[in-house]
């Protein structure tokens, strides 16, 4: 009978220790489900700001393509070309001229401001001279119009308006304006817009680098370099006045790439005349030429 009631009472001992077990193992079992799930919905929560935050950042980035893209240069400027008819050859038998026709290039600006209209007025002022002036003309020479045109993407429309002449002489005007105030844009600006503390001093860097880069002279400290025993010539002196203050200072011509980078537009020694103009950028580039895309113009 003893025997007997201590079996019962050791099945009842492990029945109860089974029971508290069972119970403590599906409340382990509860805790990690709620970690589990815990863990997800944070994850879930980072995933959805990330996404969030990447979208915004997508959106900030679109928004300020949109709005470098609304401005067009084309809705501020338009090339207004003009065809003169000029006397070429007399045919003494059927005596009758033979006449050619050239094309002249000027820039009509499409801004409504009194500076804009300032400039449109000079541009057809300049036509009407130069109808009178082909009425009875025989030879036209390498004469033209041209223009280069930058819009920067705060606004700031630079155009230089070029006239050509024999024996490539070019005679340059700089027009900067805001087409959103259709104000005129001063040279303290434009160095402020470039990051430019001194023109004088950028704009003498950018001449020595563009004669640097050709074959008029070689500059240093914008002297011309001679070999030993050589002496300066009149050439090299041309050259070194072109870095004087009477072309190069605060008042020069200037004006804005479409990058916001600074250029210049001053009188120099071209190898041939000492009163020619260049048109270059801060690194010395000339950007008086045909394969520039914001050049507008023709060339033979």
């Amino acid at each position: 009978m003893k025997k007997f009631m201590a079996s019962v009472l050791s099945i009842a001992i492990v029945m109860s220790l089974a029971a508290c077990n069972g119970k403590q193992g599906m409340q382990n079992a509860s805790e990690t489900t709620a970690q589990v799930t815990e863990t997800t919905e944070t994850t879930e929560t980072t995933e959805t700001t990330k996404a969030s935050e990447t979208a915004e950042t997508t959106t900030a980035v679109e928004t300020t393509e949109t709005t470098a893209a609304a401005l067009n240069k084309a809705d501020y400027v338009k090339d207004k070309v003009v065809k003169f008819k000029v006397k070429e050859d007399y045919n003494k038998k059927k005596k009758k001229w033979t006449y050619s026709t050239i094309e002249f290039h000027f820039p009509e600006l499409l801004i409504k401001s009194d500076y804009a209209d300032s400039i449109n007025k000079a541009m057809d002022k300049m036509i009407k001279n130069y109808t009178k002036e082909f009425k009875d003309q025989l030879d036209t020479g390498d004469l033209g119009t041209e223009y280069i045109a930058y819009l920067t993407k705060d606004g700031i429309l630079s155009i230089v308006f070029i006239e050509t002449f024999a024996n490539d002489q070019i005679e340059c005007k700089v027009y900067n304006i805001d087409v959103k105030t259709g104000e005129k844009v001063d040279n303290a600006r434009i160095a402020e817009i470039a990051g430019v503390s001194n023109i004088r001093k950028s704009a003498m860097d950018a001449l020595q680098a563009m004669y640097n880069e050709g074959k008029v002279a070689k500059l240093k400290d914008y002297k011309v370099v001679k070999k030993k025993g050589q002496k300066k010539n009149e050439e090299d002196k041309a050259v070194e006045k072109s870095f004087n203050s009477k072309h190069l200072n605060d008042k020069m011509r200037i004006g804005l790439t479409d990058e916001g980078k600074i250029f210049f537009v001053s009188e120099y020694f071209d190898g041939c005349c000492d009163d020619n103009n260049a048109i270059y950028d801060a690194n010395g580039k000339d950007l008086y030429d045909d394969k520039n895309p914001n050049w507008v113009g023709h060339k033979e």
